[in-house]
């Protein structure tokens, strides 16, 4: 089992804490079967670029501090690159502390290679990525608290399809 980054030092009056979701999502990076898969995606070879990770939503940053600091167990190579984007400027730094301390601390553990933290911006969703540049794109939304659920308005049947924003 990997070691879970620590969220210590994140200011959760203004970022979002880790729920249970996203701690599975860490278990699932690191299953076999998603090792597996993501080693034969991205072999590590000349002919092979560096597979460019991007989490979108990145909140306290625990999923891409996780996924850059065991690159080498998860990927199967050290040189992924990491990168992150949020709509909150407080986010957007938790994460870049986040991955700093996760990667260190599996460093001075002995564990696998670290990948590279190329950084966060402040954005909205994939509006400042390139269409086809990203190679893992991970997004886990939060759960917002409400006090009333809103009523869907009767349509055409295809209630459960996504939004344009969410695939785009």
């Amino acid at each position: 089992m990997l070691d879970t980054p620590t969220t210590d030092h994140v200011p959760f009056t203004h970022v979002y804490e880790p729920a249970e979701d996203s701690y599975l999502l860490l278990d699932t990076f690191s299953s076999p079967p998603l090792t597996t898969l993501f080693r034969s995606l991205f072999p590590l070879s000349a002919a092979s670029p560096s597979p460019l990770i991007l989490e979108i939503g990145t909140g306290s940053g625990v999923v891409l501090a996780f996924l850059t600091a065991h690159a080498e167990t998860i990927f199967g190579r050290t040189d992924v690159l990491a990168w992150g984007v949020d709509i909150n400027e407080h986010a957007c730094r938790a994460t870049g502390e986040t991955v700093g301390v996760a990667v260190r601390e599996v460093g001075e553990g002995g564990g696998g290679g670290s990948g590279m933290y190329i950084g966060n911006c402040v954005g909205d969703l994939t509006a400042a990525v390139k269409t086809g540049s990203v190679d893992v794109l991970v997004f886990n939304p939060p759960y917002v608290p409400t006090e009333d659920v809103p009523v869907l308005q009767d349509g055409d049947g295809d209630a459960e399809a996504p939004t344009d924003r969410e695939v785009a």
